[in-house]
């Protein structure tokens, strides 16, 4: 549930796994933009981690390509399936 992994990334929140998880279980329950914020607040962590800018660029491509865009930027270069998935 979202109050777990809230849970969990209080108690490890340089675990990327925890972000995305309740992003994931945001998400499900229908609340994007705490999704969003779960996203956004695993990046402060950790800035550069692959899977958390494609998870926030894959939500933020429904609706906000550009930004998608510029995350895509952000990955790595072999990251390359990942860019060309948020392109």
């Amino acid at each position: 549930s979202a109050h777990q992994w809230r849970q969990a990334a209080r108690l490890a929140p340089s675990d990327p796994e925890t972000w995305l998880g309740l992003a994931w279980a945001e998400r499900e329950r229908g609340k994007r933009p705490e999704a969003l914020a779960a996203l956004q607040a695993g990046l402060e962590k950790l800035p550069d981690h692959p899977g958390l800018l494609v998870a926030l660029g894959e939500m933020l491509a429904e609706g906000k390509p550009d930004e998608a865009r510029r995350l895509a930027a952000r990955l790595p270069a072999d990251a390359k399936g990942a860019k060309l998935y948020l392109e």
